[in-house]
């Protein structure tokens, strides 16, 4: 918690998502956190119910984080609450450069709402999808933003 030398945050491992949110307040504190890597592991379709964050302010305040320059999400199975969190960060200002989407799950909801926030965003130079689900969904999106 605030510790000020740690720059790099993977956790791709297994963290339950009902931990989510505190392990995201967490490393909002890191003041010199330039790379994160969260992981879910469990790449299948997931309810709203079952994965909205209790408090989707969490993720949008990580991903706000000034130092912050690269993101990458693998395994995930975007629901609306996350995509939305993501896109506020990328509307209310985020210091990203790179984004990275590994093995997730987009709905064609989803990606409307990236696109939203991609199209407003002016920090993100780099955009990597590597998925077996449809990563033509948000490359595509990416790239006509």
């Amino acid at each position: 918690h605030g510790h000020p030398t740690i720059r790099s945050f993977d956790g791709g491992g297994r963290f339950p998502y009902e931990a989510a949110g505190a392990l995201y307040s967490a490393l909002t504190t890191l003041p010199a956190l330039e790379s994160i890597r969260l992981g879910n592991r469990t790449p299948r379709a997931r309810t709203e119910d079952e994965s909205t964050l209790a408090n989707p302010e969490s993720l949008t305040d990580l991903l706000r984080v000034p130092s912050l320059q690269s993101i990458c999400f693998d395994c995930f199975s975007f629901t609306l609450t996350l995509c939305q969190a993501i896109a506020n960060a990328l509307i209310e200002g985020t210091a990203a450069t790179k984004l990275e989407f590994h093995e997730c799950m987009f709905s064609e909801e989803c990606v409307t709402i990236f696109a939203n926030g991609l199209n407003r965003n002016t920090s993100v130079i780099s955009i990597t999808v590597a998925s077996p689900y449809d990563p033509c969904q948000l490359l595509s999106v990416a790239l006509t933003t």
